[in-house]
């Protein structure tokens, strides 16, 4: 018979809200149920609430679309941790580079040049994912 809060009682109005955009619930039935919800004390009563729907967290689209988000979030942390490492090696060469040959001698704006079409290159490839 456990006691619900104000959290649980606001994820299952919010449940129910997605249950009517997906057309499963009536306006009328999704006023009442939502009154059910957020006048809930145990969870037996919340239940009610819900009673004869699916669960949320089986809705395809929103799995499908969460799915989506984070292999787009991936994509971007390996682009960046990538972009990142060839920055870092970049630099390393170019202060080798300069402490062997001395600053004469290197070409600044051919690394120059290089770190910034790796750039480019990183930021445009970000883009598109």
């Amino acid at each position: 018979m456990g006691l619900v809060g104000a959290r649980d009682r606001e994820l299952a109005a919010g449940a129910l809200r997605r249950h009517y955009v997906k057309g499963r619930l009536s306006l009328a039935e999704l006023e009442e149920r939502v009154h059910l919800a957020v006048h809930a004390r145990t969870r037996s009563e919340l239940r009610a609430a819900s009673l004869g729907l699916p669960p949320t967290w089986l809705d395809v689209d929103e799995i499908r679309e969460a799915g989506r988000r984070a292999k787009r979030a991936a994509v971007r942390a390996t682009i960046t941790v990538v972009w990142l490492l060839l920055s870092f090696v970049l630099l390393i060469a170019f202060g080798a580079s300069t402490l062997e040959h001395g600053v004469e001698s290197v070409p600044t704006f051919v690394v120059t040049a290089v770190w910034l079409v790796v750039t480019l290159l990183a930021w445009r490839a970000r883009r598109r994912a």
